[in-house]
């Protein structure tokens, strides 16, 4: 029911996980290494236009009050917690160190610089707009592609496993469509929304995002997403 969805549905989220080709993994790379990304990536996230326009912020140099507000909004790049896949792989030396975070002036384009992969790419739609969310998702990629184009370089991407990242389960299409939705009943008892998620081959989470690790490892949510 259109008018449930709508009053229901928080936001819709798409995110997709990149490396930049013939570059280190951040599990592997050096200072160096990872400079040449940030640099590569800012120049991409610098030609932006329209609505994806926005700004970039090294994390060591992010004001606290835009830190806190990104943080509240879950589109900030955390510090990695221990005993996460983040640290073990190695991609956290130097942390905060080459590692930024670029936001459009809405906050509905985001992207994440050197964190488990070289580039997080998110774009964030408040309220039933999934499909509003996937234009402006495609807009994005499309134009950070042709960012990578200009300076000669591309995505990471085997013809058998598709595009290729620092975590085995993000292999392939390394993308992830979610709906966060406030159903206040369902938390009494949640056995009836599960089995309609299994029925339909959809994953439902409970806790809350607070930084990359989590999200590697199936992302969460304040409410069931």
């Amino acid at each position: 029911d259109a008018e449930v969805l709508t009053g229901a549905v928080k936001e819709v989220r798409m995110e997709a996980w990149r490396n930049i080709a013939g570059r280190p993994f951040p599990a592997v790379a050096d200072k160096e290494a990872r400079k040449d990304v940030e640099r590569a990536l800012m120049a991409a996230v610098g030609w932006l236009e329209g609505d994806e326009a926005g700004e970039y912020w090294e994390l060591s140099e992010l004001e606290p009050d835009v830190e806190s507000e990104l943080e509240t909004e879950d589109l900030m790049l955390c510090k990695p917690k221990k005993n996460t896949l983040h640290v073990a792989s190695g991609a956290a030396r130097d942390w905060p160190d080459q590692r930024g975070v670029f936001f459009s002036e809405d906050k509905g384009c985001v992207l994440w610089c050197n964190g488990l992969d070289h580039a997080t790419i998110v774009v964030l739609e408040r309220g039933w707009q999934a499909g509003a969310a996937l234009q402006r998702f495609l807009r994005l990629y499309r134009a950070l592609e042709a960012g990578l184009r200009r300076q000669g370089m591309r995505f990471s991407v085997d013809k058998g496993l598709g595009f290729l990242g620092t975590s085995p389960e993000r292999l392939g299409l390394a993308f992830r469509a979610s709906v966060t939705v406030a159903l206040p009943t369902a938390k009494k008892d949640t056995a009836p929304l599960k089995k309609v998620c299994e029925r339909e081959a959809l994953r439902l989470e409970r806790k809350k995002r607070s930084d990359e690790e989590q999200q590697a490892e199936g992302g969460e949510g304040e409410d069931e997403e």
